[in-house]
């Protein structure tokens, strides 16, 4: 603005005379409040140049109402950020949540239909129905011990061994299944053995005549290891 730099160049023209004539700048002063037996000292800017500031304004204050504003802008813009990302997190959970209700209730509902199609306690859990049903197929028992050695194999295979104690040959099929998993049990190394071997526990499910018993089987495995 016009009126702005005329008071500039007068503030810088004083100054200048005032240099010129060698008027110090500034002037030391003792504290008058000061109660201590060698008051404390300080130091004040000139007469002249506390005048220039009051009478002859340079600064209209816009510089300063600018920065305000643009940091209040981007205190906003990070409120507005936070405030977004606070939002989709709590969207995120509540769907989640959500979900979650539908899955259990999907649950239960598999879990009361098995229970009532083969006449099991109300009151059975997974683990409960899917001890039953192992019970009522040998293949399947076997089958869901292989796969949980698959699974983890920290303890060695002694689950696939106890399932093979268990398990009657009444064929020549019978026999093959037998020995072939009983040759993967020999020098056990690794669970995957039970999922490459000839008759693997995935081998063990498709061959159950029962071909609802068998995926009722799988669904109940696959809920107990949750519970």
């Amino acid at each position: 603005m016009p009126a702005l730099a005329n008071n500039q160049a007068v503030r810088e023209y004083v100054e200048k005379v005032m240099d010129d004539v060698g008027m110090p700048r500034s002037f030391t002063q003792r504290d008058t409040n000061s109660r201590a037996r060698r008051p404390k000292t300080f130091s004040s800017p000139a007469g002249f140049l506390t005048d220039l500031v009051r009478e002859c304004k340079t600064d209209d204050g816009f510089a300063a109402a600018t920065r305000s504003y643009e940091e209040l802008s981007k205190r906003y813009r990070e409120y507005e950020a936070a405030a977004k990302q606070q939002a989709e997190r709590d969207k995120a959970a509540a769907e989640r949540a959500e979900g979650e209700r539908i899955a259990k209730r999907r649950a239960d509902l598999e879990l009361v239909t098995i229970i009532q199609r083969y006449g099991l306690p109300i009151e059975s859990e997974w683990r409960d129905v899917l001890e039953a049903l192992r019970g009522r197929d040998q293949r399947l028992d076997l089958a869901v011990a292989m796969e949980d050695v698959r699974s983890d194999w920290n303890e060695g295979c002694g689950a696939v061994e106890y399932a093979l104690s268990r398990f009657t040959i009444r064929d020549n099929e019978d026999k093959d299944i037998a020995n072939d998993i009983l040759g993967c049990t020999r020098d056990f190394e690794d669970g995957r053995v039970f999922r490459d071997t000839t008759w693997s526990y995935s081998a063990l499910y498709a061959s159950v005549a029962d071909r609802q018993l068998a995926a009722d089987v799988q669904t109940a495995r696959s809920h107990a290891r949750n519970e």
